[in-house]
């Protein structure tokens, strides 16, 4: 996942899991008590140096489904545009 992406997730007293095999739900990490927000990959499409992906990530009491437009420039990814498609509150 592109750095520009993953920035927002660096808060250090929360603890981001990525993955798709990730069953949903916040927890709390046992051993430093750290929420955890789950971030999964819902799809990814890759055509040359440009690519569509589509995340949704589990944070307190919602959940985000984001698509990302991402190119490629000298081997590094990152996003071009990041368009929210749907926020759910719970």
């Amino acid at each position: 996942m592109p750095a520009d992406f993953m920035a927002r997730f660096s808060d250090p007293s929360v603890r981001v899991v990525a993955g798709n095999t990730i069953p949903p739900g916040v927890s709390v990490e046992r051993e430093s008590g750290r929420e955890v927000r789950k971030l999964f990959l819902r799809s990814l499409e890759i055509n040359g140096d440009a690519a569509k992906a589509q995340f949704f990530f589990v944070a307190p009491s919602m959940v985000v489904s984001e698509k990302l437009e991402l190119t490629q420039t000298n081997g590094r990814w990152s996003v071009t545009r990041m368009m929210e498609q749907e926020r759910t509150y719970f």
